[in-house]
C-alpha cells in the first residue's frame, strides 16, 4: 500500500521497488497470498487506482521473481498439496457432514421426504456457512470485543472498544468520498485468508487487515478534528477514558488468570521467580 501511495506522489522507482519487495515476501510466505495479490492487482487495474503501465510492469517483475517458487512447486507437488490442505480448511470439518445428515434425517422423519434433500444438502449448508463467515468478518464485535480469541485464549480484545466511535465515523467519511469506497472494497480482499481457515474467524490471519482498521480509526479522528461537527476534545477524552479503563481490565485479567490459561494450554507449570 505504501508503494502504491508513492506511485501517486510521483516516486515511481522507489514505489515500484517497495511494492515488488512486499508482494514477493507475501507470496513466498503463504499460498493464500497468491489469491489475495492477484485479486488486489486486478482490483487496482479495474478501478483505475493506478496507471496501467505501472501495474503491467509490477506484474512482469513479480512473475520473474516468482520463477524459483514455481519451479519448487513443480518439483515437489506432494509438498505443495500438503501446504494447500493445511492452509485452506474452510470445508475440512468432518463434523459438518454429520450435521447435514442429521438435518436430513430429522426432516424426513417430519414427512418432508424429497424436499428435505433439496433444503438440507451440503451445497446449501456450505453456502450458509460461508455467508455466516463473511458477515462475521464485517461485524465490529469481532475486532472491538474479546468475542474472538487470539491464540485460542486470552481476554484481550484485538482493538479496544474506545476506538469504535472514531472507526465508525472514519468508515462513514471514507464511504462518502469518491475514492474511499473503492479502498474499502479492495480491503475486503484481505479477509480471504481468514475466510479459508477452519475457524469462523481466524484473528491470526486477520493481522493483514489490521492496518486498514488503524487507517480508518486515524481518518475518523482527523475528520472529527477538521469538521468541527463534534468537539474533538470531548471525543479524545472519552476515547482515552474508555481505552484506559479497558487497558486496566485487560492487565488485571492477565495478572490474575493468564498463568492458569497458559498451564491449561501448554500443560506445564508456569511460574515467574
Amino acid at each position: 500500500i505504501f508503494g502504491f501511495n508513492l506511485f501517486k506522489l510521483g516516486y515511481q522507482k522507489i514505489g515500484t521497488a517497495i511494492s515488488i519487495l512486499s508482494i514477493i515476501l507475501l507470496l513466498y510466505s503463504s499460498i493464500i497470498m497468491f489469491v489475495v495479490i492477484f485479486l488486489t492487482i486486478a482490483a487496482f487495474f479495474i478501478l483505475k487506482l493506478n496507471s496501467k503501465n505501472n501495474i503491467k510492469n509490477l506484474s512482469f517483475w513479480i512473475m520473474i521473481l516468482c520463477l524459483p517458487l514455481f519451479i519448487a512447486i513443480f518439483r515437489n507437488p506432494v509438498g505443495w498439496e500438503n501446504i494447500y490442505r493445511n492452509n485452506i480448511r474452510i470445508f475440512s470439518d468432518i463434523g459438518k457432514s454429520g450435521e447435514i445428515n442429521k438435518f436430513q434425517g430429522q426432516a424426513q422423519k417430519g414427512g418432508y421426504g424429497l424436499f428435505s434433500k433439496i433444503a438440507e444438502n451440503k451445497y446449501i449448508y456450505y453456502a450458509k456457512y460461508s455467508t455466516l463467515k463473511f458477515v462475521k468478518h464485517l461485524t465490529p464485535t469481532t475486532y472491538f470485543t474479546p468475542q474472538e480469541k487470539i491464540a485460542s485464549f486470552s481476554f484481550s480484545t484485538p482493538i479496544f472498544l474506545g476506538f469504535l466511535f472514531p472507526f465508525l465515523y472514519g468508515l462513514y467519511s471514507l464511504l462518502r468520498s469518491p475514492w474511499g469506497w473503492k479502498l474499502m472494497g479492495i480491503s475486503l480482499i484481505l479477509i480471504i485468508p481468514s475466510l479459508l481457515s477452519k475457524q469462523i474467524v481466524d484473528l491470526n490471519r486477520l493481522v493483514i487487515l489490521s492496518f486498514v482498521i488503524f487507517y480508518v480509526i486515524s481518518y475518523g479522528l482527523i475528520n472529527l478534528y477538521i469538521s468541527k461537527k463534534f468537539s474533538f476534545r470531548i471525543i479524545l477524552i472519552l476515547t482515552i477514558i474508555l481505552v484506559a479503563t479497558q487497558l486496566f481490565v485487560t492487565i488485571s485479567d492477565i495478572y490474575s488468570r493468564e498463568y492458569l490459561r497458559f498451564e491449561e494450554t501448554a500443560g506445564i507449570n508456569f511460574e515467574i521467580k
